[in-house]
């Protein structure tokens, strides 16, 4: 093998658990100054799906009719 380990990487115990509360604190913390831009994603995602939900029962629709 061309690379072996340092010692540091022997030090480090495997049992530990990694610390996520700092990672997940660190998340919050960012986001948090984009609140209002994340409401505006979730609104156009419902309107969306909304939308996706509608059309093509409007689309049935509108065949039907200029059926008859």
């Amino acid at each position: 093998m061309f690379l072996e380990p340092t010692p540091a990487f022997y030090e480090k115990k495997m049992d530990e658990e990694p610390k996520e509360e700092r990672a997940f604190k660190f998340l919050f913390g960012y986001i948090e100054q984009y609140r209002k831009y994340f409401g505006q994603i979730v609104l156009d995602l419902l309107v969306d799906s909304l939308l996706q939900l509608i059309l093509p029962f409007l689309t049935q629709s509108i065949v039907t009719i200029q059926r008859y």
